[in-house]
Formats: structure tokens, C-alpha cells, sequence
């Protein structure tokens, strides 16, 4: 049901009933029922990294967002590949490509083997055409994380920086 004939070259499609489990506690989907979350198991990917392999590197253009069903994810900046968040079972990320086609602010790496699901923009929008009340619940929950991420961001960045200006004194 993909469509993107990329996902599905290098994507095995998600099955099984561990997947409700797993959905359950991503805080973008605990509010839908089994039947909403149905729908998300046909368009979501299943694919296995190992240890060091980059799930996408920074500055790659990106279209889809992650979810770790098992194992460890690192979050990377830079050539010196500063670690800037280490992830684990149930967390997501890549959100913002759902919505930008912009390049990745961040590389990310399996930290050991792990398995991740993916979905694509274009699949998004593809259960939002077909199920938009799902779509629109998922979508406006996508938002409000983003929010809170940027606004939490945002407060790191000030103190940053005003602990920067009162050691240089510029």
C-alpha cells in the first residue's frame, strides 16, 4: 500500500499484533483505537540496522519518521558527530521530514542492532486522504511534540547563550 517503491525495495512491511503493543505507547498514537491503529500497521515498514550503520545521515533530504520497535538509536551533529540525544524502545524521530522536505538537521545511528518502523510522507498523506479524522489526530499530536521540542529548544539555546555571554562578558 506503500506506493513508494523505495520504501518497499528496502522496507518488509510491519505485521503482527506486537505492533499494537509497540503503537500503544508512542504518545502519537495512544489515543487511537485498534482499528486506527490497523491502519498504521499497512503502511508501516519494518527494517533491521546494525551496529554503526546511519539510518540517515545529516544534511540527507528527508521523507520519513521512525519509530525503535528494539534497540538503541543515537542522534548525531557535526563531523565530530556529537551525540545530541540517545534513544530507545517506543521513541520516534525524523517527525519533522513528515512535514518538510528539508535536509536532516541530525545523523542518526543504530547504536547496536535495532529494529525500526518507518513511514513516509507520502503515506501520511495517503492514510490522511483516505481516514483524514485519524490522519488529523496523528498529524495534530505530530504538532504539538514539535512544539514542545522547539519551545524546549528554544529555552536551552537562551541559557546557552546567556551562560556564554556572562563568561566572555560580550
Amino acid at each position: 500500500m506503500s506506493g513508494s517503491f523505495v520504501w518497499d525495495n528496502f522496507y518488509k512491511k510491519a505485521d503482527g499484533a506486537d505492533i499494537y503493543a509497540l503503537l500503544g505507547r508512542v504518545p502519537i498514537f495512544d489515543t487511537l483505537s485498534k482499528g486506527e491503529l490497523k491502519l498504521f500497521e499497512h503502511i508501516l515498514h519494518r527494517r533491521v540496522y546494525a551496529k554503526g550503520e546511519f539510518i540517515f545521515r545529516e544534511g540527507d533530504t528527508g521523507s520519513a519518521m521512525y519509530i525503535i520497535e528494539d534497540g538503541e538509536v543515537s542522534l548525531e551533529i557535526g563531523k565530530s558527530r556529537q551525540e545530541i540525544s540517545h534513544l530507545a524502545n517506543g521513541d520516534f524521530f525524523g517527525e519533522i521530514a513528515l512535514f518538510a522536505d528539508q535536509p536532516r538537521s541530525a545523523s542518526a545511528v543504530a547504536f547496536e542492532e535495532t529494529r525500526i518502523f518507518g513511514f513516509s510522507q507520502h503515506d501520511l498523506l495517503g492514510l490522511l486522504e483516505t481516514h483524514p479524522k485519524t490522519g488529523i489526530t496523528v498529524v495534530m499530536k505530530l504538532t504539538r511534540i514539535i512544539a514542545d521540542r522547539l519551545q524546549r529548544a528554544t529555552i536551552e539555546n537562551t541559557r546557552l547563550l546567556d551562560t556564554l555571554i556572562l563568561h566572555t562578558g560580550k
